[in-house]
C-alpha cells in the first residue's frame, strides 16, 4: 500500500507538471497584457496628451502632423561640423531623407558618436564638450548609483520588469536625441530615470531600521554641500554690474514705481533679471512721468546719478 500511495503521488506530480507545461492561450495573453499593452497605452496616452497641440497646428498649416525643420540642425552636425556660421549654406526645407542620402556612413558615424559621447567616450574624443553626458545628470555619487542601478535592471530583467521598462525607454530617447548634435539639455528628461534607478538601489542596500537610518545620513552629508556648490555656481555666472543695479533698484525704487531702460537690446538686465519685468524699454527720453531710469552709458540731462555699476547706472529725478 505504501508503494502504490508512492506511485500515485508520483503520478499526480507529473499530472501536475504537464498541466503546467500546456498553459492555455489566455494566460499568455493576460501576462502580455500587463507587461506590455498597459505600460506602452499610459505611455502612448501621455505622448498624445503632451504632443496633441502640436500636432494640431501642425495638420492645420502644413497637414502634416509631424511636421519640422529640424533637419537642418541634423545637417549642421553632421556636414557643418556644428559651427552656425554655415548655417545659411543650406536650405531651411532640407529633409531629413536628404540629409541621409548625402552620405549615409557619416551620418551614422555622427549618430553613433553621440550615442558613445553620452555614455563616455574619455579620451577617445577630443572634443571639448558632448563627453560623458550621463554622468553630469545626477550629482556625485547618485551619477554612479545610477549607473550601476541600470546595469542591474538589465541583467535582472526577468525579475524588475518596470526597471527593464524604463531602461528600454531610456535608450530609444536616447537613440531619438543623438541623431544630430547632443547637448546635455537634450537629455534631461533622463534625470528621472537615473534617479528612480539610484533610489532603487540606495533602497535595496538599506533593509532594515539602522542600515536605513545610516543611509540616509550619509546621503543627506553628501547632499547638503553639493546643492550649495550648485546654487553658488548660478550665482557665481550672474554679471556683477548687472546684479548690483538689480539689488540698488529692488533697495530703492518702490515696488509700484515706473521704471525707464535705456540700455542695449542684448543687456540681460532688461531681459533676465529680477526686475527685468518692472523695467520698460525707451528709445529716446522717457516719459516725463517716469522719475527712474537704468541707462547704459551716460543718461539724458536732467536725471540725478543714485547708483552707478560699470557703464550701468540707476538714475532719478
Amino acid at each position: 500500500s505504501g508503494v502504490r500511495s508512492q506511485e500515485s503521488g508520483v503520478r499526480s506530480q507529473e499530472s501536475g507538471v504537464r498541466k503546467r507545461k500546456i498553459a492555455p492561450p489566455s494566460s499568455f495573453l493576460l501576462s502580455s497584457r500587463s507587461y506590455f499593452l498597459l505600460p506602452t497605452s499610459y505611455f502612448l496616452f501621455g505622448w498624445l496628451l503632451a504632443a496633441g497641440p502640436q500636432i494640431a497646428v501642425n495638420l492645420r498649416d502644413t497637414g502634416q502632423p509631424l511636421y519640422s525643420q529640424q533637419a537642418k540642425n541634423i545637417w549642421l552636425a553632421v556636414y557643418g561640423n556644428t559651427e552656425y556660421r554655415r548655417w545659411d549654406e543650406e536650405n531651411s526645407a532640407i529633409s531629413l531623407f536628404e540629409v541621409v542620402q548625402r552620405d549615409p556612413v557619416r551620418f551614422a558615424e555622427n549618430w553613433a558618436g553621440n550615442i558613445v559621447a553620452f555614455a563616455g567616450s574619455g579620451g577617445a574624443r577630443s572634443a571639448e564638450f558632448e563627453r560623458a553626458v550621463q554622468l553630469r545628470l545626477l550629482a556625485w555619487p547618485f551619477n554612479l548609483l545610477a549607473l550601476a542601478g541600470l546595469v542591474l535592471w538589465a541583467v535582472r530583467w526577468r525579475r524588475e520588469r518596470y526597471g527593464l521598462w524604463l531602461l528600454v525607454w531610456a535608450g530609444l530617447y536616447l537613440v531619438g536625441i543623438s541623431v544630430g548634435f547632443l547637448l546635455p539639455r537634450f537629455a534631461l528628461p533622463l534625470v528621472q530615470v537615473y534617479v528612480v534607478a539610484a533610489a532603487w538601489l540606495v533602497g535595496r542596500s538599506a533593509v532594515g531600521g539602522r542600515r536605513s537610518a545610516v543611509v540616509a545620513l550619509l546621503i543627506v552629508v553628501v547632499c547638503a554641500p553639493q546643492a550649495q556648490a550648485g546654487a553658488q555656481n548660478v550665482l557665481n555666472q550672474q554679471l556683477v554690474d548687472e546684479r548690483a543695479i538689480a539689488q540698488a533698484i529692488l533697495a530703492t525704487v518702490p515696488a509700484d514705481a515706473a521704471i525707464a531702460a535705456l540700455v542695449e537690446p542684448r543687456t540681460a538686465i532688461g531681459k533676465y533679471s529680477a526686475v527685468a519685468h518692472r523695467l520698460t524699454d525707451i528709445e529716446t527720453a522717457p516719459p516725463a512721468a517716469v522719475r527712474w531710469l537704468v541707462a547704459e552709458g551716460t543718461a539724458p540731462a536732467g536725471w540725478r546719478l543714485v547708483v552707478a555699476a560699470g557703464d550701468l547706472g540707476l538714475y532719478s529725478r
